[in-house]
């Protein structure tokens, strides 16, 4: 029996739409020097979502929910008012309006994803109603383009749905897909 290696490539129009930042609004580019603090540490990114619920929104919350020393939350807090990422009232903290989005190419991509799925494993330890899916496949080329359209078509609508949504609950999303 003879293998074949086929190699599908799309339209260059089409590899614009493969993209995720061709799917995300994106309010705030933070600059390479920004970069390197956010995207330091999971810290900086939970700490900011926590505000957009309203039993996290002083830094003593905070600090209590992600078992984080004050000064460190009032760090992070002072970083993220600086950049309008989110909002101080008085002793409260609102989340921004801006949203971010990492570009695929940034030397920061890997360790957010890394940092991120640490997080995912140390969540496992402890049984909650959690999703974790992995499914190490083989797949024809053309439907491992199929799918990750798929894949992308669903970030889409998620991101839609995370920006009208009420903010009640933390959570992060990994969607893993990649070639063996």
């Amino acid at each position: 029996r003879s293998t074949k290696h086929i190699t599908v490539k799309p339209a260059p129009l089409a590899l614009e739409a493969l993209q995720i930042k061709t799917r995300l609004k994106v309010d705030r580019d933070l600059d390479e020097a920004d970069r390197a603090i956010f995207y330091s540490s999971w810290e900086y990114s939970a700490v900011r979502l926590a505000t957009s619920l309203d039993r996290y929104q002083s830094l003593d919350e905070i600090a209590q929910r992600f078992g984080l020393e004050p000064k460190r939350v009032r760090d992070i807090l002072d970083f993220l008012v600086e950049r309008s990422l989110v909002v101080r009232s008085g002793a409260k903290f609102e989340m921004g309006p801006a949203s971010t989005h990492l570009p695929a190419g940034s030397a920061w991509v890997r360790h957010r994803q890394i940092d991120w799925r640490l997080k995912a494993i140390e969540s496992m330890k402890t049984p909650k109603n959690d999703l974790f899916f992995t499914a190490p496949i083989s797949i024809s080329a053309s439907d491992l383009v199929s799918v990750r359209q798929d894949i992308l078509d669903l970030i889409s609508r998620f991101a839609e749905r995370v920006k009208q949504s009420p903010a009640e609950e933390l959570a992060c999303l990994n969607i893993d897909l990649f070639r063996i």
